[in-house]
């Protein structure tokens, strides 16, 4: 089997980190968050990508690419009982649903119809029901041994169709979540994905592992996605043991070592430099500050549209940012009060003044942090630009396939790859995501899917 990556080297590229999985924290999203931390946070995670695209560093950055694709797939044996499963992301349910069936998967997966979409997991995916009786029947013949993998579809037949028309190429295209990919026909992997597909096949890419004793399984799905303890990297080498199999396609996440592909230009490395420098010298005295309010606000303009159109304008300018937050904080305020009209006795009236004193009161003390709060936001600013860069640069690393945003509208707009993230091996970062926020975020939000 041939990995994948020597075909398709310009996908939607996000390298996730080889870490846990689970939500990952924009690199300038640390500040807001975690204050003092997230900012020492955040600035030890550039220097550490800045020495390594430099090739100054001892320290490997793990990176692992994370496909755009729904819905979610777990499989292998059961440690406990033995038993070949496959699950979507409600392995996570207080109640897991396992299914070790074609039975199972119609009890705990009802057909649904077309008209409920597809919620933020593909859990109402119409289709869902086949996706799994497909991965069950198809995964236990690549001989997973007793790795319990978790994965996201790719492609399949009914999703890849017809060949479409690319600038006068035929390219096949397939959409499973935000992105829109298109590999051409008469391409290696376009090849690949034709022999699959004769066979009714499905292309799936696995990304993490579980990694606990057996008896430690039901315990860690306890936890939940977002802190699913056990669940990590896959180990390099299971795919190399995969056989091949007649209708599925598969392929680790795992992005090779960039060192050598992706260098900074000395002006480049002067500029990250002294962009860090910049943001040394302001000074935040986040103990002061609301960050939890701060974080409400950052996902609200992310969701601000105009005319249908995402129009996220927050850290774009570090005092209008501010403006808006106070208009931000007191329109929030202001719709839990009562409208004149339903104030009926002195007591409401009287909660009602209480609640319009303790607002003044809370503005008040937002406009004496004012410099306090814009000197955050600039140094958020300041860590987005220096991303940006990171960000460009990997950009000009990937080439040949393309990859669009589908905007409804019959028109694919070409873009960037998503963003990457990457994780020092000494672990004093953490994994950053590294995303152009503005626009994929925004893209994520309009379509219903947030948390890019």
């Amino acid at each position: 089997m041939k990995n994948f990556k020597q075909y398709f080297e310009n996908y939607v590229l996000l390298a996730e980190a080889a870490s846990k999985p689970g939500h990952i924290d924009h690199l300038e999203e640390l500040v807001l968050l975690r204050g003092q931390e997230g900012y020492d946070q955040a600035r030890t995670a550039l220097a550490n990508l800045l020495s390594h695209l430099q090739g100054k560093s001892k320290r490997k950055i793990n990176t692992s690419v994370k496909w755009d694709g729904a819905p979610a797939i777990f499989a292998g044996k059961h440690p406990v009982n033995g038993k070949f499963f496959v699950a979507t992301k409600s392995i996570f349910n207080k109640e897991p649903k396992i299914n070790y069936t074609e039975a199972d998967i119609d009890n705990n997966h009802p057909k649904r119809e077309e008209e409920d979409g597809v919620d933020e997991e593909g859990e109402k995916m119409p289709d869902l029901p086949d996706k799994l009786k497909q991965a069950l029947r198809l995964l236990p013949k690549l001989g997973m041994g007793n790795n319990i993998l978790w994965g996201d579809y790719m492609f399949w037949r009914e999703l890849v169709g017809e060949p479409e028309d690319i600038d006068g190429v035929p390219h096949y295209t397939f959409k499973p979540n935000t992105i829109k990919y298109a590999v051409e026909v008469d391409s290696e992997l376009g090849r690949q994905i034709a022999d699959k597909l004769s066979d009714d096949g499905v292309g799936i890419v696995f990304h993490t592992q579980f990694h606990g004793k057996p008896e430690e399984f039901p315990r860690a799905l306890e936890k939940g996605e977002e802190h699913a303890k056990k669940w990590g990297p896959m180990d390099g080498g299971i795919i190399k043991t995969f056989k091949d199999v007649p209708g599925l396609w598969v392929d680790d996440a795992y992005f090779k070592e960039l060192t050598g592909q992706v260098s900074l230009t000395k002006d480049e490395a002067k500029q990250i430099k002294d962009i860090i420098k910049t943001a040394d010298t302001l000074q935040v005295k986040y103990n002061d500050l609301p960050l939890e309010f701060i974080k409400i606000y950052l996902n609200t303009e992310l969701r601000r549209q105009k005319d249908g159109v995402p129009t996220p304008e927050f850290i774009r300018d570090p005092e209008k940012s501010y403006r808006d937050f106070i208009d931000w904080y007191k329109e929030r305020e202001q719709k839990k009060w009562k409208s004149p009209e339903e104030i009926k006795t002195a007591a409401q009236a009287n909660a009602q003044q209480q609640k319009e004193d303790n607002l003044q009161l809370k503005i008040n003390e937002f406009e004496s942090q004012r410099d306090n709060f814009i000197n955050l936001f600039k140094v958020s600013s300041l860590l987005a630009q220096a991303k940006q860069i990171f960000i460009n640069k990997y950009d000009n690393a990937v080439y040949n396939t393309k990859h669009f945003l589908d905007e409804g509208d019959g028109v694919l707009k070409v873009t960037n790859p998503e963003g990457y993230v990457a994780v020092s091996n000494a672990g004093d970062a953490g994994p950053i995501k590294l995303v152009n926020r503005l626009d994929f975020s925004a893209a994520n939000f309009a379509t219903g899917k947030p948390g890019a």
